[in-house]
């Protein structure tokens, strides 16, 4: 029950879900029809949470950009659990366009948090709750979700980038070691 869910607190929330699924996995339900079920069922019970997270005016590219990964995320799980025709002419498509969307996310990211600071070689320290994410990290961001996209679009389109050699050189060799320098290094 949906409305008896909400009013449990959320360390509670999790084993109940997982009990649900076990009563209707035991009950002849396939497990993929148990997680869909279950995600729709939080998705409906948070939908208040949903529209004040990302449909605020602060930040609002970062947040629609970030609403947009996800869904493309759930598009792809639901694929991965799924035999779905209509995606599966796009599959190529959507794991490069889930890559291009992290891409995206950390370039509008590097743009939208100008005012965090910078760590100028000391260590960050994330694990505590005295201090916040630096801008070096987030720049760093880019550079890892920019090499993600490049893989994702090489294991889904190899014929075009090894029909021009020096793309794919410069895509392949260089990343670690010419266009790694170009942003900070972070640490924890």
């Amino acid at each position: 029950n949906v409305s008896s869910m909400q009013s449990l607190p959320l360390k509670y929330t999790a084993p109940v879900l997982a009990a649900t699924a076990a009563g209707c996995f035991l009950n002849g339900y396939q497990c993929a029809d148990v997680v869909c079920a279950l995600f729709l069922v939080c998705v409906v019970a948070s939908l208040p949470a949903i529209v004040h997270l990302f449909f605020q005016k602060r930040f609002f590219v970062h947040r629609i950009s970030g609403l947009m990964y996800l869904v493309n995320f759930f598009t792809q799980c639901a694929m991965e659990l799924y035999e779905i025709p209509v995606l599966e002419k796009y599959h190529r498509a959507l794991v490069v366009s889930l890559a291009a969307n992290g891409f995206l996310q950390a370039v509008i990211a590097t743009c939208t948090f100008t005012f965090l600071p910078k760590t100028q070689g000391k260590v960050q320290g994330y694990y505590t709750d005295k201090r916040t994410m630096s801008y070096d990290f987030i720049m760093e961001n880019v550079y890892f979700s920019g090499l993600l996209f490049f893989q994702a679009a090489y294991y889904a389109y190899p014929s075009f980038f090894q029909a021009i050699p020096p793309i794919e050189a410069s895509l392949v060799f260089f990343p670690y070691y010419v266009y790694r320098p170009l942003f900070p290094k972070t640490s924890f």
